[in-house]
């Protein structure tokens, strides 16, 4: 049998895989025949993990996989495989896991290589082609796994064997007692301590939003009436709004800030990153009443509804980071092209507020140079601005405002970023939560009803029959079963709308999900929520996510759903269960859990404290 492989993505149905089709080499997608292939030529997998509005997945393209010489070393020694990560939550959670135990360190593009069963022994993020500093480039690994393999594979064999079963010992070790007041206080120490008191937000550099930290600290606020804790969320809300990450000519968010200020961001745009925020402004303006909140919040909530609706009720993934090559290329401007286009008084204003400088307000990421483009980001008040200028603040914030819808005309002549047009049941779930909720306290009827549009489109589209969920859609074709992600985010979502004045229906349908979820996801044993379902095919990957990430865990979201459908009451047994289940894994890192003790503190009175018991 021949064993010459040949690209297989062209007909995967997903914008990532897609982007690969025309590549010298080899990809395969994760299947059946992927595995055989590998199993049959007894080759080591070359696992290749990203998404499509990835910038660095991007460059690792063009300087390795479109490149003949790294393919045809590649197709020669591996069986290449791609994966989308935001169709395979479940793949990328668990070699991501590896990577980080691997390398100490995670992000995207993931690369790995495997045993043809799967078993990693090499992980890295992105790989250039050729070694430079201290890091390998592809060709020499490519040589190295080469030998090894032929020389060392026992060893190899035997050591990843050793990763997986640490990797799940990690995962499975994860019951305790119901957290008690000790393990709140610890989280909010720690984000305390790691709360950036010039910048908001929390750490140094790279900052994410991460809004479920802010939903948690507002929770507590409400329990506690502590000042500090809805200040740290005054403070990064008001940053992030301000910031560069905040797309202030045509709206909604960057994904992350790459520097401590919010100032320069990554450029891709995230619909769960628009969901959340949305959801954390609605929520922070009704405990400060600040206009900038309000503002936010419904113009975050109109970039969702005009950029990434399909036009029937569901949304999009999100936008690219790049455009014809260039990371931000759409939304930066030169100090020239800003004076060209705005009238004089409207440029000083603009040059002013946004901090514009001829060469550039900011660095390079790599070599700290700065480049000439300037982002724009709201780095002086409206007071100072005005002070500076001569100028009332209701001129300044009038020229800021023409010059964003001047400068929206002009970029919209550009070539824009790539669309990635795939539909997530999860992410369309947290839209639906973000949008009920924020229209609830915003008394926003048009965000009730889009939140309804979008709840209807996802059980029309997205479940083969009641009680069950597929992953992704595509062109009005849905597939790939549910995760518990879709699940967990999507019943959230449908709470939200039973809150409103024609819910009640909702209610009955998140019930019959929460069932699914209870009988096909549940680790019955231990308590807590697998990954995947019980049927799953691929027992490696079957791992309880609890920690939250860029969201929050669907662990956390599930029980925070059964409070709700159960009550918080001692005699809701299911929920105190489920989370004693994951408990154990809180207890070692409460900053990492936050969204766990979120739904936790609904769970009153917590084993004997009264504490957190809602006033």
């Amino acid at each position: 049998m021949s064993q010459t492989l040949v690209n297989r993505l062209a007909e995967s149905g997903s914008p990532y895989l897609e982007q690969h089709a025309g590549n010298p080499v080899a990809w395969q997608p994760w299947d059946d025949q992927a595995l055989a292939t590998a199993h049959r030529l007894q080759r080591p997998i070359f696992l290749s993990i990203g998404y499509a509005t990835c910038h660095w997945c991007h460059v690792m393209e063009r300087e390795c996989f479109e490149d003949t010489e790294v393919a045809h070393i590649l197709n020669t020694v591996c069986v290449p495989i791609k994966v989308d990560r935001e169709e395979r939550p479940d793949l990328d959670t668990f070699y991501m896991s590896c990577c980080q135990a691997l390398s100490g360190r995670g992000g995207w593009p993931l690369n790995l290589f495997l045993t043809p069963d799967g078993r990693p022994f090499f992980a890295a993020t992105y790989i250039p082609k050729q070694s430079r500093f201290s890091q390998p480039g592809l060709l020499d690994l490519l040589v190295s796994v080469q030998e090894d393999w032929v020389r060392n594979r026992e060893q190899i064999e035997q050591s990843a064997t050793r990763l997986v079963s640490h990797i799940h010992d990690l995962f499975s070790d994860s019951s305790g007692p119901l957290p008690e007041n000790a393990i709140f206080e610890q989280a909010v120490q720690e984000l305390r301590q790691n709360h950036d008191d010039d910048f908001g937000g929390f750490g140094k550099a790279p900052k994410f939003p991460t809004p479920h930290v802010l939903l948690f600290l507002l929770r507590l606020y409400d329990l506690s009436q502590d000042r500090s804790l809805l200040n740290m969320v005054d403070s990064t809300l008001e940053a992030i709004c301000r910031g560069g990450i905040r797309d202030h000519i045509g709206g909604g968010f960057h994904r992350y800030s790459t520097d401590r200020a919010w100032h320069l961001p990554h450029f891709e745009k995230m619909l769960y990153d628009q969901a959340l925020l949305l959801m954390a402004l609605a929520e922070g303006h009704a405990r400060t009443r600040r206009d900038l909140f309000r503002r936010e919040a419904v113009a975050v909530a109109e970039y969702m509804l005009e950029r990434l609706h399909d036009g029937d009720g569901g949304l999009y993934c999100g936008e690219d980071a790049d455009t014809e090559g260039e990371e931000g290329a759409f939304y930066q401007w030169t100090e020239t092209e800003l004076e060209a286009a705005l009238p004089p008084d409207t440029f000083r204003v603009v040059q002013t507020v946004a901090g514009i400088r001829s060469d550039g307000n900011i660095l390079d990421e790599a070599t700290r140079q700065r480049t000439g483009k300037n982002v724009l980001a709201r780095v002086a008040d409206t007071a100072d601005a005005a002070e500076r200028l001569g100028l009332s603040e209701e001129q300044v914030r009038l020229e800021w405002h023409r010059a964003m819808a001047t400068l929206g005309g002009l970029r919209a002549q550009r070539p824009q970023p790539f669309l990635d047009d795939k539909q997530l049941t999860s992410w369309n779930g947290l839209a639906v939560a973000a949008l009920a909720r924020s229209g609830i306290l915003l008394g926003e009827e048009h965000l009730i009803a889009a939140a309804r549009e979008t709840a209807d489109w996802v059980l029309e589209t997205m479940q083969p029959e009641p009680g069950r969920l597929w992953h992704r859609a595509r062109n009005r074709h849905a597939g790939i079963p549910g995760f518990l992600e879709d699940y967990a985010y999507f019943i959230w979502g449908l709470l939200e709308l039973v809150q409103t004045s024609e819910g009640q229906d909702y209610r009955r349908i998140a019930l019959r999900l929460a069932d699914t979820v209870l009988s096909e996801f549940a680790d019955l044993k231990e308590g807590g929520f697998f990954q995947t379902h019980a049927a799953a095919q691929e027992p490696l990957l079957r791992l309880k996510k609890v920690f939250d990430d860029a969201l929050p865990s669907e662990n956390a979201v599930m029980l925070y759903n059964l409070v709700r459908l159960y009550g918080s009451g001692p005699t809701n047994d299911c929920a105190r269960k489920h989370l004693r289940g994951v408990s154990g894994i809180v207890r070692q890192h409460p900053q990492g859990a936050v969204f766990t003790l979120f739904a936790a503190s609904f769970l009153r009175p917590l084993e004997g404290h009264g504490t957190w018991r809602e006033k």
